[in-house]
């Protein structure tokens, strides 16, 4: 199993590394296993790094993994580039959050 939640990718030097995904350990490797949460160096070629390090120069931009494709024996990640909420709108983020909190709540004390 693969969790993509809190992932993130960075051009260091002339390689693109990613950080946070899990991929869960296999059960019969024994000793063998590999760290679930390691990082991994993504397999790119020159070019596709360049243009990736000359997109995340740009203010705010930041290179996230979007979907996880296996392919018999290899493992392909979908990379996208996102931009950071403003302020604003993760005070309108908390506001709907703490709303629907509260709605659930009144839902489940009506239902007692």
């Amino acid at each position: 199993m693969i969790n993509l939640r809190g992932s993130y990718a960075r051009a260091i030097g002339n390689e693109v590394w990613l950080y946070g995904v899990h991929i869960a350990s296999y059960e019969n490797a024994g000793p063998n296993n590999h760290e679930p949460q390691r990082a991994r160096k993504l397999l790119l070629h020159k070019k596709e790094v360049s243009e990736i390090k000359d997109k995340l120069a740009q203010k705010g931009l930041t290179l996230v993994p979007l979907r996880v494709y296996v392919k018999k024996r290899w493992v392909k990640i979908k990379l996208g580039l996102g931009r950071g909420k403003k302020k604003y709108d993760k005070r309108r983020t908390i506001i709907d959050r703490d709303r629907e909190r509260e709605a659930s709540r009144a839902i489940k004390r009506g239902l007692e």
